[in-house]
């Protein structure tokens, strides 16, 4: 590597933490911080939580670390920042070859961002963290599919390196609060039905089902409203997702 290939990524590497630092985090937990049984489905795992702002990506994180889609201090439920990037770290992640003469286990910035403008960091984070899953998040209340799986296919599937030890990818069509409860059955039915159908089109039309043709791919949908008593749904889609990391796969 010559003197212009380092300096040239030694400037993108500091404009990558200034303006993500200025914008949207990563929340980042390792399997450690997790609650018991979601640190036993992810250990020797490393999970990315990708998909557009305020689709429940650090809800769904602190589920998995309290026990509950928020966090209480003092003055009740603190608010929710938003998160561009969540991830769960249960493994060491080293800089490839390719990177450095080093292979010194490294931790990205904490401050990786994930806003429409910045993607292009989705990428990074898929190339150095080299995930065994990825949970794509949507809002079950949005009614336009194209907007919300557009990242995924122009932005995720598209990365060339960093999918080495992908074996799931679900998608979790998150409802949040805002819902009536009166019609909620035929409406979660028929969004998941128009999420799938959405997805199985695309994903044959662009060929990623070449490429993508041994991976676990699922669909769930959940509830992560503060005003609920319990997130069992959300738990079992994570229990499922948990397996799916199990499996032996290719990319």
């Amino acid at each position: 590597m010559d003197f212009w290939e380092l300096f040239l990524r030694d400037v993108e590497e500091k404009f990558i933490k200034w303006i993500s630092k200025e914008l949207i985090p990563l929340l980042i937990r390792t399997a450690d911080q997790l609650q018991k049984v979601f640190k036993n489905l992810f250990v020797g795992t490393n999970v990315l939580i990708l998909g557009d702002i305020q689709t429940g990506k650090t809800a769904l994180i602190y589920l998995m670390t309290y026990g509950k889609p928020y966090f209480l201090d003092k003055k009740g439920i603190k608010s929710i920042q938003p998160t561009g990037i969540g991830a769960i770290i249960g493994r060491e992640v080293k800089i490839s070859e390719d990177d450095t003469d080093s292979d010194v286990p490294i931790k990205l910035p904490v401050d990786y961002g994930g806003d429409k403008a910045l993607r292009y960091l989705w990428r990074k984070a898929i190339e150095y963290y080299k995930p065994d899953g990825i949970v794509y998040m949507i809002d079950g209340r949005d009614e336009s599919l194209e907007k919300q799986f557009e990242p995924l296919f122009s932005d995720i599937l598209t990365v060339k390196k960093g999918f080495n030890n992908l074996k799931a990818i679900h998608i979790f069509v998150n409802f949040s609060d805002q819902w009536n409860p009166n019609k909620s059955m035929f409406v979660k039915i028929t969004k998941i039905r128009d999420t799938e159908n959405y997805f199985a089109l695309k994903f044959y039309e662009t060929n990623y089902y070449k490429k993508f043709a041994n991976i676990d791919i699922k669909f769930h949908e959940i509830q992560l409203s503060p005003d609920k008593d319990s997130w069992e749904d959300a738990k079992a889609a994570l229990r499922i997702f948990g397996v799916g990391l199990t499996k032996k796969t290719e990319v």
